[in-house]
C-alpha cells in the first residue's frame, strides 16, 4: 500500500498553515474525506514546480535625461505672453 501524507504532515514539511497545505494538496492528485495525498504525488508536484533555468526580467533601457543637443530645460515660470 502507498504511504499517505496528511494535512498536518504537509504543513510541517512546508512550514505553512494547514489551510495553505490543503490548497497545495488539492492542486495534487489527492483523495477526499479524509484529505490525503501519496508521497509520489507530493514529489511529482514539487518536481513540476521546480525551475530549471532562471530567466530574469529584460533590462530596461537607461533613462536619458539629455538629448543629443544638450539638457532639456523646463521653465517653472510661465512666459508673460501665456499669462494673459
Amino acid at each position: 500500500m502507498k504511504e499517505l501524507v496528511t494535512v498536518k504532515e504537509l504543513a510541517d514539511r512546508y512550514k505553512c498553515s494547514e489551510k495553505t497545505a490543503r490548497r497545495y494538496m488539492r492542486a495534487m492528485e489527492h483523495m477526499e474525506k479524509p484529505l490525503r495525498v501519496t508521497v509520489q504525488a507530493v514529489e511529482q508536484w514539487e518536481f513540476d514546480r521546480m525551475v530549471t533555468t532562471v530567466t530574469g526580467p529584460e533590462k530596461r533601457k537607461p533613462y536619458r535625461r539629455y538629448t543629443t543637443s544638450g539638457p532639456i530645460i523646463i521653465s517653472r515660470v510661465r512666459p508673460k505672453e501665456a499669462r494673459t
